[in-house]
Formats: C-alpha cells, sequence, structure tokens
C-alpha cells in the first residue's frame, strides 16, 4: 500500500491563505532580515570572479551584475534601516559594471558588444550624478569621473571625455596630475591631435617610479585600442 503523503507547510499554508503572488514573494525574498549589503556584495564578488575572470562570460556577468544593481537601488531608495548600506552598494555595483564593460582594458578573451558598452556608460553617468548629490567622498568621486571619461571615449564622445577627465582632475588629491593630463592628451590624439604631445606625458610618466609606469602602461593599452581601431 503506498505512504500516504501529508501536506506541506508550504501547502497548508496556500490552503489557509491563498497562493502568494509573485510581486509578494519577492517582497518577501528582500525584506531586510533576508537580504542584507555585506550579502549583496558578496553576491557580487562572485559573479565577478567566475563570470568574468574565471568563465570570461561578459553577457552573464553583465546580466546578473545589472539585476544585482537594480536590488541595491531599489533598496537603497526604501526606508529599511541598512538603506545606506545598500546606497554604497550602488556605487559599488555600479562601478564594476561600467569598468568591466570598457573595452580600453583590452582584456583577453573578453569580448564587449555595444550593448554592454551601453550599460558601462549608462552605469558611469549614474554613479557620478549620485556621487555629486551625495558628496561622498572626493577620490572615490574621482575615480568616478575618470571612469565616465573612459566610457565617453570608447563611445568617441571625444569633448565629453576630456569634460569628464577634467572634472577628475580637478577632484584628484595627488600633487602631480600627470596621469590625468595624460588621459586628456589621449583624447586630444584619438581626436586627430600630434601623438607628440601623449608621448612626452608618457615619457615623463615612465621616469616617475612605478605607480607612475603602472599608469603610463594603462594609458599605453587604451591608445592600442582607441587609436589604432577603424
Amino acid at each position: 500500500m503506498p505512504r500516504r503523503r501529508f501536506p506541506t507547510v508550504l501547502a497548508i499554508f496556500i490552503i489557509a491563505y491563498g497562493a502568494p503572488t509573485m510581486a509578494e514573494t519577492a517582497d518577501a525574498l528582500l525584506r531586510a532580515d533576508n537580504l542584507t549589503p555585506s550579502e549583496l556584495r558578496a553576491v557580487g564578488q562572485n559573479v565577478r570572479r567566475v563570470f568574468y575572470w574565471e568563465k570570461k562570460d561578459l553577457p552573464t556577468y553583465v546580466a546578473l551584475t545589472k539585476h544585482l544593481l537594480a536590488t541595491a537601488i531599489s533598496n537603497a531608495q526604501s526606508d529599511r534601516d541598512d538603506a545606506n548600506g545598500f546606497g554604497e552598494r550602488v556605487f559599488g555595483i555600479g562601478y564594476d559594471l561600467a569598468s568591466m564593460t570598457w573595452p580600453g582594458w583590452d582584456e583577453e578573451g573578453i569580448d564587449i558588444t555595444q550593448d554592454h558598452q551601453g550599460a558601462g556608460l549608462a552605469a558611469a553617468e549614474m554613479i557620478v550624478r549620485l556621487g555629486e548629490e551625495h558628496q561622498i567622498d572626493v577620490e572615490v568621486r574621482h575615480n568616478h569621473a575618470w571612469l565616465l571619461g573612459a566610457h565617453r571615449l570608447a563611445a568617441n564622445d571625444i569633448a565629453g571625455a576630456k569634460a569628464a577627465w577634467q572634472q577628475a582632475l580637478e577632484l584628484s588629491a595627488h600633487d602631480d596630475n600627470s596621469g590625468m593630463l595624460a588621459w586628456i592628451a589621449l583624447a586630444d590624439e584619438v581626436g586627430g591631435a600630434d601623438v607628440s604631445i601623449l608621448d612626452s606625458w608618457l615619457s615623463k610618466l615612465d621616469d616617475a617610479g612605478d605607480d607612475a609606469r603602472g599608469r603610463a602602461a594603462q594609458i599605453k593599452t587604451a591608445r592600442s585600442v582607441f587609436v589604432t581601431r577603424e
């Protein structure tokens, strides 16, 4: 004789109260006691590690990260006690999305489409705007402005790139701004300026120590992507 199957707790709940709607289920999953900023951060880090760095699967990385960003925004705009923590995740996830969709890194195995770049540009614009509205740390805003300029350069918006990088220059805490001036020179070169101007800045960076040489290497990589592209 087959064993009798007793109703599960879920079945009893549905019988008593009716099946929850999709919206009700989503709301329950996103309650403060079911999702925290630190959990969202951990998920974002794992998504980046697995799908971007290990699998080189940018479409999946972008799709998942956009959902994580939307979740962070929704919770940051709520009246939750930890809304500010989710606000920090908006900046962190938004920066990651913009950075990982910038072709100037020339990352091996990563194929960036126009749609990916569009998502990254939108994320960069958002974090710059929100950073200004909330007057977050100046150095963080500097990094955001740099990334916005980088995406504008990729979109062949030379004037927009230079404007963002000028903003980054003004926000910079460094005494020597040769790196930012070299990025601006790159935008000029993409726009048709004499290559000798950027060469002189790169030479100065190469002679200025390890950190400066690292910045010069990044600019040289971006130059190889944007100046030589058809």
